[in-house]
């Protein structure tokens, strides 16, 4: 067969797998994951201290809009965040900067790397063979996904003008990670997943607010599940958010959560928190790279 050929079929096949999982789906595939025990195993094991846990400020979230505060409002909002455990955070972004010359915190995070393969391999391996199931195709790890914790007491001692602000729906956005792991000229064409477990919910509920509205990565439009065009930026974008059709799916301990990160979605409201409270999940995405779902956070 000519070489050209040969090449071509081998792009089709690629491309042509994986069509179990569809971009733009509205309602996330709920995957039970982990029982009960084993959920109490993985919050035994998170222990809330300083040397596991970094803290990121609400601001420096990717997906936060800046200008939409006044510097007193930063202020404020610059004490809540959530806190990423572990060495994920040298991944998804989160990790405390640090060059080659600063062994003693390289050596750390390598450490916390081992740790995490030790208390929490089995984990990531229950993972990884769920969504195998669920996509049918091959999944590995390509780096570490992260857990993330959202802890009610953050709120004690803010103003109620900035507590209300922050249990407001956060502002919906597509999930853009893949592109840190794929050439520019192929990003449009990436197929990729997100997938959320919840590990703890805090006593009011939470969940995932998915929008009517999804990417179309080909062609680079805002599209609704009726194939209409939507406005992606400015104030008709703004205008169009407040209006658009939504569907909360509620995170229930140990039911993983499937999606495609090119939909819009959010954390849903936080409703009545109190002290106590937890809002803990394992997050990460996936990008489908020569037959094969690789997994980062």
């Amino acid at each position: 067969m000519d070489p050209v050929w040969e090449w071509i079929l081998l792009i089709l096949f690629v491309g042509c797998k994986s069509q179990n999982f569809q971009p733009g789906r509205k309602t996330p595939i709920l995957l039970d994951t982990l029982n009960e025990s084993q959920v109490q195993d993985i919050l035994r094991n998170l222990s809330e201290d300083d040397t596991n846990w970094y803290f990121v400020p609400l601001l420096e979230e990717s997906d936060t809009d800046l200008s939409r505060y006044s510097p007193q409002v930063k202020r404020q909002l610059g004490k809540l965040g959530s806190y990423i455990y572990g060495p994920s955070t040298i991944y998804s972004g989160h990790c405390p900067a640090y060059g080659e010359h600063e062994n003693a915190t390289q050596r750390h995070h390598e450490g916390m790397k081992d740790m995490i393969e030790s208390r929490f391999g089995w984990l990531l391996d229950t993972v990884r063979r769920k969504l195998a199931e669920e996509v049918s195709d091959p999944v590995e790890w390509m780096s570490y996904p992260y857990i993330k914790m959202h802890r009610g007491d953050s709120l004690d001692a803010l103003p109620s003008e900035f507590r209300d602000l922050a249990l407001k729906v956060a502002p919906p956005h597509r999930d853009q990670q893949f592109m840190s792991y794929v050439p520019k000229e192929q990003q449009p064409f990436a197929q990729t997943l997100t997938f959320t477990l919840p590990i703890q919910v805090p006593s009011g509920g939470a969940g995932l607010r998915c929008f009517d509205a999804f990417l179309d990565k080909p062609s680079g439009k805002l599209l609704s599940q009726q194939g209409q065009e939507l406005p992606r930026t400015g104030q008709a974008y703004q205008q169009l958010v407040s209006h658009l059709p939504y569907e909360d799916v509620v995170y229930l301990p140990g039911r993983m959560l499937l999606f495609s990160g090119d939909q819009l979605h959010a954390v849903s409201p936080y409703k009545n928190p109190i002290s106590s409270d937890r809002r803990i999940v394992l997050q990460g995405h996936g990008i489908f790279q020569e037959g094969v779902w690789k997994l980062f956070g």
